[in-house]
């Protein structure tokens, strides 16, 4: 402790200098400059990764189905008609895209084209997993549906965008409204009758009447034998 009326001496460590306003002012601007890059980057890293989920794989073409109502649908088919699947069977498609399933169907009601479905018991094929057109898949054996098909040489074809669905009541009803024609069972065309031509019965000839003209030439050629004798005895 320095005795009274002497100078302390200067301390060993200076004290630290005071930070002035323009070395806090440039520090804050730093740090906020760096929260700023910190988030920008942060939202670009999550953009990108959204943008590259979002993206479909363009490695198979969508089914594309046509937008068409009931009415229309029923009116461009071939023939309609209610059915129960009763055995479905999955083959390759043509080409190797897909599959084909071959339905095995009994029908019920025929709406429409009662001319071409004329039996009990009628092929429908449909397409599953295809690159074109629109595929109905494969139909629940054992459960009824409305058939809005197309001719198909012996079969039937209904495709997703067709009208074919489950026939449910207020579907059905929805066929009622649209066609006028009452729906009536298959049934067999009648096969053609022989048709013969009635004959008048004639009476049959006796053997008098056949006999009669030859018994006359008889008789004649004798009388003619008789007068030529006559003449060449004068």
């Amino acid at each position: 402790m320095p005795a009274l009326g002497q100078t302390p001496a200067a301390s060993a460590t200076p004290p630290a200098p005071a930070a002035t306003p323009l070395l806090r002012w440039v520090t804050g601007l730093l740090v906020v400059a760096l929260v700023v890059l910190a988030v920008l980057v942060g939202q670009g890293a999550s953009g990108g990764a959204g943008s590259a989920s979002a993206s479909p794989s363009p490695s198979r073409t969508p089914n594309t189905c046509a937008d068409a109502d009931l009415a229309e649908q029923i009116r461009t088919a071939d023939a309609v008609f209610t059915g129960v699947v009763t055995s479905s069977t999955s083959s390759q498609a043509e080409g190797g895209d897909g599959a084909e399933i071959l339905h095995e169907v009994q029908v019920d009601l025929v709406y429409k084209g009662r001319s071409s479905v004329t039996t009990p018991e009628v092929q429908v094929r449909s397409l599953r997993g295809t690159e074109q057109g629109c595929d109905l898949g494969a139909l629940e054996d054992g459960e009824e549906y409305v058939f809005v098909v197309a001719a198909d040489g012996d079969s039937w074809f209904a495709a997703g965008d067709s009208g074919t669905a489950p026939a449910t009541a207020s579907y059905v009803e929805q066929v009622d409204a649209i066609v006028i024609a009452e729906p009536r069972p298959p049934v067999s065309p009648e096969p053609e009758q022989a048709s013969f031509e009635a004959l008048d019965p004639a009476e049959p000839t006796t053997l008098t009447r056949a006999a009669a003209p030859g018994a006359a030439l008889v008789i004649v050629g004798l009388l003619g034998l008789v007068v030529v004798r006559r003449l060449n005895r004068r």
